[in-house]
């Protein structure tokens, strides 16, 4: 697995911003990622599994990440890959956050890009690491 340094860094900030509090969630299995993938029907970049795996659970902030596990509870990633999909996101595009019915998603070039209820917006980043440093870590310290 090449996962990118900058990625790495972005979540030993996050978890050192949160205190290390979490929600009771488990993080993803490597099992629960492929199975994702079969739903999905293509593979997650290295940084997208490292994410799931290392940060999925983290309690900070306002946003509210999206899982990969068996616990059914609202932000499954298959549910709101189904939900978001019926309101027009791209195949490609994955939710990996749900903010007001909006949606940070990474995009298969490994860019983050903003879905809102009313479309495609031009909000972007470019990279998972980006959005944690930006987003996540910097809305929140805001």
């Amino acid at each position: 697995m090449m996962v990118s340094e900058s990625l790495v860094r972005s979540i030993l900030t996050l978890k050192e911003k949160s205190s290390g509090k979490s929600t009771n969630l488990p993080l993803a299995s490597d099992a629960e990622i492929i199975e994702v993938e079969r739903f999905l029907g293509f593979e997650l970049s290295d940084d997208h599994k490292f994410f799931l795996k290392n940060a999925s659970n983290i309690f900070y902030g306002q946003q509210d990440i999206v899982y990969v596990g068996s616990a059914n509870f609202y932000g499954n990633l298959q549910s709101v890959v189904e939900e978001a999909r019926a309101l027009g996101l791209p195949h490609d595009w994955l939710p990996i956050s749900v903010e007001n019915g909006n949606y940070y998603c990474v995009c298969r070039d490994g860019m983050v890009r903003y879905f809102s209820l009313d479309g495609e917006a031009d909000e972007s980043w470019e990279s998972i690491a980006d959005w944690v440093d930006r987003v996540w870590v910097g809305e929140a310290c805001s």
